[in-house]
């Protein structure tokens, strides 16, 4: 199998794709070109994104892969049909298609394991009326032939939750001592948008979940 020029080579080498150059880039981790695809949490979430609220926004995968590799999506006004009608729509993601799918069970994201939650700060709670039905889907993205490194990188990893997103954070990460690489905030949801909690307020529940794991 063909592979990007700066995968296990051992070696710096120069990044073409539209990565964010002010953070640092990592190698692809050697499981996404393997086509081995068994679950492994724990690398899921290793270097990964985290966006909460995301809907089906696709800007973070377009500006973050070679940053990261790996796009953990929470949201849980989408439902599995929505998300399915819309991932497999020609160039979803413009230049990949999909070459692997799981549906996830919660047994696979918390191996079955009581989580540590932080106590609830906000007074408002999720509105029922927005809640879909809990589920959690897997892709493995490829690139398209014709597009090389100048696009952005060959794979990608897109886990997608339909959680609560201070929830979802604790059993992916804290439970698991890992942090992601980047926590994603282009709009929480507050207010209009349904959401029961404003994400970018350090005194309320999403940052005392990120900073309940030390």
């Amino acid at each position: 199998m063909k592979q990007p020029p700066d995968i296990g080579r051992g070696v710096p080498s120069i990044r073409r794709f539209p990565m964010i150059h002010e953070i640092p880039g990592i190698d692809m981790p050697d499981w996404l070109p393997a086509g081995n695809y068994g679950f492994d949490i724990k690398k899921i979430i290793k270097d990964s994104l985290y966006y909460p609220s995301c809907g089906t926004d696709g800007v973070p995968v377009k500006y973050f892969m070679g940053n990261v590799y790996s796009f953990v999506y929470v949201d849980y006004g989408f439902s599995e049909n929505e998300l399915d009608e819309r991932i497999h729509v020609p160039d979803a993601f413009k230049g990949y298609e999909i070459i692997h799918k799981d549906k996830i069970s919660q047994k696979q994201l918390d191996g079955g394991n009581k989580i540590n939650y932080p106590p609830k700060i906000s007074r408002r709670n999720p509105p029922s009326d927005w809640i879909e039905e809990p589920f959690c889907n897997w892709f493995v993205f490829k690139r398209k032939p014709g597009f090389n490194d100048d696009h952005n990188p060959e794979y990608f990893s897109l886990l997608y939750l339909c959680s609560e997103a201070v929830a979802a954070y604790c059993v992916l990460y804290n439970q698991y001592n890992v942090s992601p690489k980047i926590l994603c905030m282009i709009q929480d949801g507050h207010g209009f948008g349904g959401n029961w909690t404003s994400y970018t307020e350090r005194r309320l529940d999403l940052a005392q979940a990120v900073f309940l794991n030390r």
